[in-house]
Parts: C-alpha cells; sequence; structure tokens
C-alpha cells in the first residue's frame, strides 16, 4: 500500500505543470499502476483507490488464508478496479504519446521484464497485475503471456535502473520512502528464497544473488546515473517519516502517506515547504473520484 505515496507525488507533479514533461516512464508494481492512471490524466483516481477499495478485505484480508486463500487478492484488483470501477483504457494511455514500461519477474525465465506492448485494455491490466503479485502473499505466480510472473522486485532492484541503463538522458525518481538499504531481515530473505526454489527450482538462488548485489541499490543509483552520463533527480519523503507497511489499511495514515508524498515533490521541485491540508466526505455519501478537498497551501518558512 505505499503505492498511494507515489500516487500523491504524481499529482503534485500535475499541480506544477509536469504532466505532460515525460517520453517514458518506468513502473513496478504499484507505481506501474500510478503511472496508468497518471498517463490516462486519472490521477485522483489512482490516489482514491487506496484509501476507499484497497483498504477494504477485498482486497486485503489477514484471515483469508484460513479459508483458503490469500491476503492479497490481486484479481480483485484487475476484474473489479481495473476492468470496472475504475477502467483501464488503453486509447487513453496512448494519446497520452509517453510510452510506459511495467516491469514484471517472468518466473519461468528467471529474469526481469519490461513490458510495453499491450495490445489492449486488457492486456495493459493482466500486465500490471503481473508486475505486482507479490511472493507468497498473493499467492501462486498469476500466467502472464504464457508465463508465470510475480512481482518486479524478485529480480528487479528498482525501475530507475533500467531508465539510467536505457536511453534516457534525464530521469526522476519517486522513491515511497526514505532511500536507505532494504530492511527485509536475513529469515525473510532466506523464507522467500526457499519459497521461490520451490516455484521453479534455481529462481531462489537467483534472487539470494541478486539480493547480495544490490544490497545498498537505492543509495548506489545516483552513482551509477553519473556513471552513464546521466542527469537524475531522486525524490523521497522526509527521512524522520515513518514509512506505512505493505498491508496498511488504516485512512488516516494511508492519507498522510500521501500528504507525505504531494508535499516531498512540492519541495523538491520548488524550494518551498508546502503545508497540504485534506478533508474527505463521508464515503457512502460520494463516489470516491469525488473526494478531492486535498489542497496545498505553500508557505515558505
Amino acid at each position: 500500500m505505499r503505492g498511494v505515496v507515489s500516487a500523491g507525488m504524481l499529482i503534485a507533479l500535475a499541480d506544477l505543470g509536469f504532466a505532460e514533461g515525460f517520453d517514458e516512464i518506468y513502473g513496478s508494481s504499484a507505481g506501474a499502476v500510478n503511472a496508468a492512471y497518471f498517463l490516462q490524466g486519472q490521477r485522483w483516481e489512482a490516489l482514491s483507490q487506496y484509501y476507499y477499495e484497497l483498504s477494504g478485505k477485498e482486497f486485503i484480508d489477514r484471515r483469508r488464508p484460513l479459508r483458503g486463500g490469500s491476503i492479497v487478492d490481486l484479481s480483485f484488483l484487475r476484474d473489479e478496479i481495473f476492468s470496472r470501477s475504475r477502467p483501464l483504457r488503453l486509447e487513453l494511455l496512448s494519446r497520452s504519446g509517453v510510452t510506459l514500461f511495467v516491469a514484471v519477474t517472468n518466473v519461468d525465465e528467471h529474469k526481469s521484464e519490461l513490458i510495453s506492448d499491450f495490445s489492449s485494455s486488457r492486456d495493459l491490466a493482466e500486465a500490471l497485475t503481473a508486475g505486482a503479485w507479490m511472493p507468497v502473499m498473493a499467492g501462486s505466480p498469476v500466467r502472464f503471456r504464457d508465463h508465470r510472473c510475480l512481482d518486479a522486485s524478485v529480480l528487479l532492484e528498482h525501475p530507475a535502473s533500467a531508465a539510467i541503463n536505457g536511453d534516457c538522458s534525464h530521469v526522476l525518481v519517486l522513491n515511497t520512502k526514505y532511500p536507505s538499504a532494504p530492511r527485509r531481515s536475513e529469515v525473510e530473505r532466506r523464507v522467500l528464497r526457499k519459497y521461490l526454489n520451490t516455484l521453479d527450482a534455481g529462481l531462489g538462488e537467483d534472487y539470494w544473488q541478486h539480493c547480495r548485489s544490490t544490497k545498498n541499490h537505492r543509495l548506489t543509483l545516483e552513482e551509477r546515473a553519473e556513471r552513464k552520463g546521466r542527469a537524475m533527480l531522486s525524490v523521497a519523503p522526509r527521512p524522520e517519516w515513518k514509512t506505512i507497511g505493505r498491508l496498511e489499511q488504516d485512512m488516516g495514515l494511508l492519507l498522510r502517506a500521501a500528504q507525505e508524498g504531494y508535499e516531498a515533490v512540492i519541495q523538491h521541485l520548488t524550494g518551498i515547504v508546502p503545508r497540504t491540508v485534506y478533508a474527505l466526505r463521508c464515503l457512502e455519501a460520494a463516489p470516491a473520484v469525488e473526494e478531492r478537498e486535498f489542497t496545498d497551501f505553500p508557505v515558505e518558512e
């Protein structure tokens, strides 16, 4: 659910007039979902889904494994949100003129892939779902284009690395937490390593090597960009801000996270320390897309 931070960041970019300032966008997991709505011109659709549909038990239910299901139901995201309540429309994304690259992990071939050749709105929805399919918590890998797939983070350190390695001359990196060494414990990594090896022989070992070689990847992105002659600006929440968890469902914390992302972009790109105020009407009384009283009041300090 940390994607709510980058959703707030993208709204800030649009408010500052940068909505049409990109040639390519690279995203993984929730970041790719937010980018798709951003390019469709529906930035508030991306934000409000976090505190509306995704905060409910239809999406996250810690008791669902007791009934034979998974903690996170990403099929709900694909079949309900992407297809019905907040439909993805490939024609709108194509009209933006920006190429969206969605990062996924190909389980069968043990490699990360960048998907951009979407054939339909459904194909786009399935690519975004595949790139967000969390190991263990979302259940067995999802099938996409004849391959089993998982979240891009299994074998890709950061989507910005793909932009740096590509033809991009200027790279803007949006981080959902302050850059630091990964905090996943050694025990967690070993458990995930064992689980991935059960999915496909050697996948866990590839993941393990990936963890070892990119242990401080967020700290070295700027160094890699400099070596390749790329101009890079990295935007992140304040280091003292306590990041939210992947399964956060508290509406107040989700809104505060969106506020943190919004303010981070304003401060980094304008030098102004903003103060934002948000207010929500009763969710039962108004559609989620109408809940837009998220107003910024720039104040220099």
